[in-house]
């Protein structure tokens, strides 16, 4: 009889421990993205529109390009400030994204071209791609990411990413479509 009740409260507790751990430990939801892969391709889509705007920024005589490449480095500064790089995970991206090897090519071949139109629509192009992308990044992060805070920032990050891809494909439209 003693060992039957000394087993029965074995398990009682044991079931009490595996419920606590269930509470407190959960493992990332199907199909969520994980914080340090949010991170990791927040922050390098981010840097990669930074450094394609700085160098629009430089070579651009339109007057839209230079206005949005300027606001786009001021703000994917700051985007940078709230997101914690050290935290990336070096993920590969999810199918359908740019990779980090087609970003740098795309970076090159916007840095070897001399400013004008082509470049311009170059640009355009490139941006609104990483805009989309961006979208993706942020709006899956904001609906199922595993930080309530950085599931916030990803949800204030989605109307200013909405308003670059509307701007951004006027700017595609003006010049006569997706180019380069």
């Amino acid at each position: 009889m003693r060992r039957r009740d000394f087993l029965t409260s074995m398990m009682t507790a044991t079931a009490a421990i595996a419920v606590t751990r269930t509470a407190i430990v959960q493992p990332t939801p199907a199909g969520a993205m994980p914080t340090p892969v949010h991170l990791d391709m927040a922050t390098k889509g981010g840097l990669f529109l930074e450094n394609t705007a700085c160098d629009a920024h430089a070579k651009t005589s339109n007057p839209r390009v230079k206005t949005f490449s300027r606001a786009e480095v001021v703000e994917q500064v700051g985007l940078a400030r709230k997101l914690d790089p050290s935290m990336g995970a070096g993920a590969p991206p999810p199918s359908g994204m740019t990779s980090d090897e087609q970003k740098a090519r795309i970076l090159a071949q916007l840095t070897g071209t001399q400013g004008g139109p082509e470049y311009d629509a170059m640009f355009v192009t490139a941006s609104l791609q990483g805009h989309h992308e961006a979208y993706d990044i942020h709006g899956s992060y904001a609906q199922s990411g595993e930080d309530p805070a950085l599931r916030r920032i990803a949800h204030a990050a989605l109307p200013l990413i909405r308003l670059h891809v509307s701007q951004l494909s006027r700017m595609q439209a003006m010049m006569g479509g997706a180019r380069g």
